[in-house]
């Protein structure tokens, strides 16, 4: 309708000011034959899902992954208030070195739509509390960014009651602690602001020593 179209209009606005190497650059969003579009820069390399079709990442990789992801989305907070609200491997590119997130702040728009009709939120990464409240969220964004964490470390989504476990012999202790953190159910216990993240993340990197991990790794 006319108001989400200037509601898409008005991000697209947004995240167009944004400047990062970790954001692809938004140039247009609209309506066009009763399809949303949303113009973007072009990635040019290939996606952390195409990545994670061959399986699991060492603990060391996947951290370098989402550390600058984590970085992007406390950028696009900080200066916009900007969340991304559908975050998933397929919107994270990897490309000669540099990890970069794509649709920020515009594909969540339509989320409360999407619960409405079909009963079950539109990104199966989505926090639990989208089907209560569909309106994106910071923390929101945490919690998805902490299960993509898990699948890069355990090669699957993991579900509740995996989360709710002991951590998989694959996934150190401590890193394993920090995802937990991130996807707690209770938005209340997750860490409080991207900062906190990024200084758990940034702990994690400095007891692992550098390693060479799969192609298209950083």
């Amino acid at each position: 309708d006319g108001t989400g179209l200037s509601d898409q209009r008005a991000l697209a606005r947004t995240a167009a000011r944004l400047k990062h190497p970790g954001i692809l650059q938004v140039f247009d969003a609209g309506v066009e034959g009763g399809c949303h579009y949303l113009v973007t820069e072009c990635p040019t390399g290939d996606s952390l899902a195409q990545l994670l079709r061959s399986g699991s990442l060492p603990p060391a990789q996947a951290l370098r992954i989402v550390h600058p992801v984590a970085a992007a989305l406390e950028f696009a907070w900080t200066r916009a208030s900007l969340v991304h609200g559908c975050l998933a491997p397929d919107l994270i590119f990897l490309e000669e070195g540099m990890v970069k997130i794509a649709g920020l702040g515009l594909l969540g728009l339509y989320a409360a739509e999407y619960v409405e009709m079909y009963g079950e939120a539109p990104n199966p990464y989505a926090p639990p509390e989208s089907m209560v409240d569909a309106k994106a969220t910071m923390k929101g964004d945490i919690h998805t960014l902490g299960l993509i964490l898990g699948q890069m470390l355990t090669g699957k989504l993991l579900s509740a009651n995996a989360l709710a476990g002991e951590a998989p012999p694959e996934v150190p202790a401590a890193t394993w602690e920090t995802i937990r953190k991130m996807t707690a159910r209770d938005p209340a216990e997750r860490p409080a602001k991207w900062t906190d993240v990024l200084r758990d993340i940034a702990r994690l990197l400095a007891d692992k020593p550098a390693r060479g991990g799969r192609k298209l790794g950083v």
